[in-house]
Order: structure tokens, then sequence, then C-alpha cells
């Protein structure tokens, strides 16, 4: 799930798109072929992160890989080295494999949005990151206009005509039309935004769109990779019974040899 947020009279504080979550498409089942239901519940009770493989894979054989802060970004590393320097020296047996095991969960959808998903994952959750990635860029975006349009040059002081009172007013760096024009791309990209995600998280008109495509889709290959695994097993016990048949067929005929004049 991806939730962005803005303020509510339009101003110049930036939208973020942050990805908390990942959501399902639930009560949706109505826009799914009664036959494609089953695989499709299949996909929305998958979770998204534990059951979905990632990109990044573990090379190290069959021993598992150590999990070091080393190998963590900035951040997440200098995070789990002060916690780890909190702990007594003669407790940290193991303490720093536990810590970024932890961070790592905690941050498993955002290291999920960097790393992406392995070419094995189902066209659902593809989509899922895809939407979210996109969110994010077009956040982004919006994030460096609203910085440019609430850059200032210096400021300037007025008079008010009436009280004669003095005011120190801002210098907008940026032209009129430029910071006018600046504004209208901010609008756009809201737009852009909503159609994907909603501001509670849910998924918008288009991203709604996406994701029933890719739940079809999906279900269809978990039904055909049913199909295939269904025939697979039809097809070694049918060639189990064909290897039987020859080692009997065979035996008849050594039988058949060895007893020519055997009416029976």
């Amino acid at each position: 799930m991806t939730e962005t947020t803005s303020p509510a009279d339009g101003g110049n504080e930036p939208m973020r798109a942050v990805v908390t979550n990942y959501g399902h498409l639930s009560g949706d089942s109505n826009s799914v072929p009664d036959d494609l239901k089953p695989y499709a519940q299949q996909v929305l009770d998958m979770d998204p992160i534990k059951d979905v493989p990632s990109s990044v894979k573990d090379n190290t054989g069959v021993r598992p890989m150590k999990l070091q802060a080393s190998a963590l970004p900035d951040e997440m590393r200098h995070a789990v080295l002060d916690k780890l320097y909190r702990i007594p020296r003669e407790m940290r047996d193991g303490a720093e494999e536990r810590l970024v095991r932890e961070v790592l969960t905690a941050n498993r959808a955002q290291m999920r949005l960097k790393t992406g998903l392995s070419h094995d994952a189902l066209p659902y959750h593809s989509e899922q990151v895809d939407i979210a990635r996109q969110a994010q860029q077009l956040a982004r975006k919006r994030d460096w206009l609203a910085e440019q349009v609430g850059r200032v040059a210096g400021f300037k002081t007025v008079e008010d005509p009436e009280t004669g009172d003095l005011s120190s007013v801002e210098i907008p760096l940026l032209s009129d039309p430029k910071r006018a024009a600046y504004q209208e791309q901010m609008v756009d990209l809201d737009r852009q935004i909503r159609l994907l995600v909603q501001s509670d998280g849910s998924y918008g008109i288009e991203g709604q769109r996406r994701m029933r495509e890719a739940l079809l889709e999906s279900a269809s290959r978990l039904r055909k990779v049913e199909a295939q695994r269904f025939e697979e097993a039809q097809a070694r016990q049918r060639a189990t019974e064909i290897n039987r048949e020859r080692r009997i067929q065979r035996r008849a005929e050594s039988y058949a040899r060895m007893n020519p004049d055997d009416l029976g």
C-alpha cells in the first residue's frame, strides 16, 4: 500500500508517497470468472513479501547467508551499529545478525521496491511494485516542484498604506508565470498520483484497473501451472504403467520361449 499525504489547503508542502505495506483487491471477486476464482484467491492470500520471490538471490549454497550490518545502506547500517554498541560486549554474540534481521523486516517493503522482484513473481505482485514505484516517482517530482515554488530570493520591506506599519515580505526566486506553471504541474501530478493510489492507500481508478488485469493474468498462470503439474503427474503415472506392462510382456515372451508347446 502506498500512502500519499498532502496539505488540505493546497499549500507548498510536498505530497509524499510512502510504501507501508502492499494492499489487496479484496472484495473484487465479482470481476473474476468463476473458473478462475479459486486461483485468484490463491493470489490474494499470498503474502507479498514472504511468498513472493525477490530479485536478490542467496548463492551461498546450502549454508544460510550471515546477515551483517556492513551490507546495509548507510542509514540502516548506522541504526544497527548504534543498537549493537549499546549491548555489552560479552552479550553481542549473534546480536548483529538479529539486529540486521529486525531492521530488514521493518523496512522490507521499501527494500522490495529497491531490489525488485524475481522474474518468477506473478504479474499481480509485479504490478503492485510498479504502481508503488510510479507513485513515488511522481511524488518526488512534485516535491521538487514544491521546493522550487517555495524558494525565495530574499525579502523586502513594505509599508501598509493605511496604517503605515512595516512588514517583511518574501521575494520569490521564480517569476510569477513560472511559479504558476510549476503549480499547474503539481496539480496534474496530484491527479496522476490519485489515479494510482488514494490518500488512504487504496488503489485509484487506474491502479484498480491495472491490478484487476494483473490478478486475472496471475490467476490464469496459476491455473496453467496446475494443469501442467497434473499432466506431469499423469504422464509419470502412465510411464510407470507402461514400464510395468513392458516388464510383464518381456517375462511372458521369455516364458513362451521356454515353453513353446505349453498350450495352457
